[in-house]
């Protein structure tokens, strides 16, 4: 006769607890290995045409500053370390290089040539306040295999030795390049922004109806030719620049991406999410005066703000610094 176990017994309860710890551990094992999978894409339905405008700036710039030596200036961001001064790039057809310009006179303080790095078609520039991000995004066909985009340490004065006006042939300490396609085809672009609070890099459509939003992890270690991950769609035609500020304290931060007829901002705060942040409408920063063919936008490090226009049929206009009311 074989002895019936009871359920209440000592060996059985220990069994069954072990059977249930087992499996609870194995199904937190299994939930943990999942891969997460990234949120539904954004879609933004503001009007662009009713955005309300900014009330940070004063609405005239200040356009005392000479037209810029360069020509085809399609990025800029501050030069932190050469106060009154901003980096900038040419699109396709100029040279691979980097250009340290002075704002008040719009000359070329440096030219910096960049060995190892090929200007297909340079669109925008941008910055995390560590390094520098330079889009060879342009595709006006939208045929284009793929894109680059470099990373290069922010040169300093500590590292530069020039007379103003030189041409250097310059070797950062590290050259990053990283070659992207879009997982739905190629794609014009000319909007870099490294997003602030977030490890995400965006590329932003220029001519979609609606500008498409791609980005990619700046952290991420590269492993040959990636895909861009697409993220949402911004009402948006024609956007042509992008930028990014974070304040002092690290508290607050601005988003902002242009056309050739105006200018938008977000705010963004710390730990929340940037693609919530874009599906409120934002606010219109002022631009009274249409430039030739504006391509740039950027922030200053006080919070002013300063697009920027290619020459177009010998036609130029001063830049413009739209400053941040106190």
């Amino acid at each position: 006769m074989i002895p019936r176990l009871n359920p209440k017994s000592t060996p059985y309860a220990a069994a069954k607890r072990t059977v249930w710890v087992g499996s609870a551990a194995l199904a937190v094992f299994f939930s943990a290995c999942k891969t997460q999978e990234p949120d539904a894409p954004f879609a933004a339905t503001y009007s662009v045409s009713a955005v309300p405008s900014a009330t940070g700036w004063e609405s005239i710039p200040d356009s005392s500053a000479a037209p810029l030596a360069l020509e085809e200036v399609s990025g800029g961001v501050p030069a932190r370390d050469f106060p009154g001064c901003f980096w900038a790039l040419e699109d396709g057809g100029n040279p691979a290089a980097l250009y340290l310009v002075d704002f008040a006179t719009g000359s070329v303080r440096a030219a910096l040539n960049l060995p190892g790095a090929t200007n297909t078609d340079w669109e925008d520039l941008a910055s995390d306040g560590t390094f520098l991000y330079l889009a060879d995004i342009g595709d006006n066909q939208a045929e284009r295999g793929s894109v680059r985009i470099y990373r290069l340490p922010e040169p300093t004065s500590a590292q530069l030795s020039f007379t103003p006006g030189d041409t250097l042939n310059w070797t950062p300490s590290e050259l990053q390049m990283r070659r992207f396609v879009y997982p739905d085809g190629p794609r014009d672009a000319e909007s870099l922004v490294a997003v602030p609070f977030s490890d995400d890099v965006l590329v932003i459509t220029k001519r979609d109806p609606e500008a498409r939003v791609y980005s990619y992890s700046r952290s991420a270690t590269s492993a040959g030719e990636e895909t861009l991950l697409f993220r949402g769609t911004l009402p948006h035609f024609y956007s042509t620049g992008a930028a990014s500020w974070t304040s002092a304290g690290q508290d607050s931060a601005w988003l902002a991406l242009r056309t050739y007829t105006g200018a938008s901002v977000w705010t963004l705060k710390p730990g929340k999410d940037w693609t919530k942040s874009v599906l409120k409408t934002p606010r219109a920063l002022p631009y009274p005066r249409r430039e030739p063919q504006g391509e740039t936008v950027f922030f200053w490090p006080n919070g002013d703000w300063t697009p920027l226009s290619e020459k177009v049929q010998g036609i130029s206009t001063p830049p413009y610094r739209f400053k941040r009311k106190s």
